[in-house]
C-alpha cells in the first residue's frame, strides 16, 4: 500500500498493512482490548450503537412473542458468524 500524500515523506515507501487495518482480518487482541476500553470510557455511545437491535428485539417480542424474538436473535447470530467467514 502506498501513501497518497507526496508531501508526507512516505511517497516512495510502502505502509505496512498492520498499521492500516486491512478489512476482513480477524480481530486481534489489541483491537479487542481497545474496543472494551472504548465501551468503558463512553457507555452512552455503546448504548446508542446497540439500541436498534434492542428495539427490534422488543418489537418482535411484542408482536410475535418471546420465543420468536429469541429465534430471531439466534438466527442473526448464526448469520453474523457465517457472514464473517465469507466476507
Amino acid at each position: 500500500m502506498r501513501c497518497c500524500a507526496p508531501a508526507c515523506g512516505w511517497a516512495n515507501r510502502t505502509i505496512p498493512t498492520r498499521l492500516v487495518g486491512v478489512p476482513g482480518k480477524k480481530l486481534d487482541r489489541v483491537r479487542a482490548k481497545s474496543a472494551v476500553e472504548t465501551v468503558r470510557e463512553s457507555p452512552v455511545i455503546a448504548a446508542i450503537a446497540i439500541s436498534p437491535a434492542v428495539v427490534l428485539f422488543g418489537l418482535v417480542w411484542w408482536l410475535a412473542g418471546f420465543g420468536w424474538a429469541i429465534a430471531l436473535v439466534v438466527l442473526l447470530v448464526i448469520a453474523m458468524i457465517i457472514g464473517g467467514k465469507f466476507f
